[in-house]
């Protein structure tokens, strides 16, 4: 699929490939700070999307190298009709020539094609890039901050009150967590409603990620009921580590098990030789982000939502 857009005879857009994944992840390796994957997590994203998801994925590619890639699918984890997600990322050293312009040409037209309704982007919170997708029509809607803490500084370990029990994610299995996640997740605050995905599709996305590092996460349970999970990826060659969820269940809130939870997976990521832990919250989700701060997390930078409706 080639782009006349910049009338350029070396620029084409296509679809991704899996051979393509080394320079995708190169790309966001290079240019977000918070990057903690690997190429196989990368593949297996792809793998695990559910094809009901109608999914497009495309790469922009100036000669024989890739300069961006992009694309959009239905959000599956919610029953809002004609919900979609989108997403584009284009190298700093392409910008400013239009690729980004003719990659979302591309993306809305596979989106009016699946026939999306109310689609949500991200941009970083630099000027330019809101802007950017504000001229496309997108609202701005919901900020998200982003932070990191340092494992070397840690507050006290919380004790554990009596019939409280922590076990490794990898130790309580995927049954158990699937339980908690399709329960204690889904008012987390965001643009869309969630909703529990079935269970064959959270193992494929989740479980069998290769980035699940399933030794570093927890389930905490009170009184041999599973009451609340943190969950954390990355790299299992790396040195960085994402927390990618913490949440509790409704009857549990209240008790300090986020707290105990995410200090005791901290305190595993560095006794792992871990030196970088990275999270994200919505700006609404104080709770949480008192629990950050407490922990040692501290702002780094912001993504925002943004909206548009066909």
């Amino acid at each position: 699929m080639t782009s006349d857009a910049l009338n350029r005879p070396d620029l084409v857009i296509r679809p991704a490939t899996p051979e393509d994944a080394e320079a995708i992840v190169a790309i966001k390796r290079a240019e977000v700070a918070h990057f903690t994957n690997s190429v196989a997590h990368h593949l297996q994203e792809v793998r695990s999307t559910p094809e009901r998801s109608l999914p497009q994925r495309l790469v922009v590619t100036v000669g024989d190298e890739i300069a961006g890639f992009g694309g959009c699918a239905l959000n599956t984890f919610t029953d809002e009709a004609g919900a979609a997600g989108a997403g584009m990322r284009i190298a700093k050293r392409f910008r400013g020539l239009g690729l980004g312009s003719a990659l979302f040409a591309e993306i809305e037209a596979h989106l009016l094609e699946i026939g999306a309704k109310r689609v949500q982007t991200w941009t970083t919170d630099e000027p330019a890039d809101m802007a950017w997708a504000a001229a496309r029509g997108y609202e701005k809607s919901r900020d998200v901050t982003y932070s990191s803490v340092d494992l070397a500084n840690l507050p006290p370990m919380p004790e554990i009150p009596a019939g409280v029990t922590l076990v490794p994610v990898a130790e309580a299995g995927p049954e158990v967590v699937y339980e908690v996640d399709c329960v204690a997740f889904l008012d987390e605050p965001g643009d869309m409603a969630s909703i529990a995905i079935p269970y064959d599709e959270w193992v494929a996305k989740f479980w069998d990620n290769p980035d699940n590092r399933g030794d570093l996460g927890y389930v905490a349970y009170v009184g041999g009921a599973p009451a609340a999970l943190t969950i954390v990826e990355g790299d299992p060659a790396g040195d960085r580590i994402w927390a990618s969820g913490t949440a509790v269940m409704p009857d549990y809130r209240g008790r300090g098990l986020a707290k105990l939870m995410k200090s005791a997976s901290l305190r595993a990521a560095r006794d792992a030789g871990i030196t970088a832990a990275f999270t994200a919250n919505d700006a609404a989700n104080a709770p949480m982000l008192a629990v950050n701060t407490w922990l040692g997390y501290r702002a780094t930078h912001a993504h925002w939502s943004f909206l548009r409706t066909y």
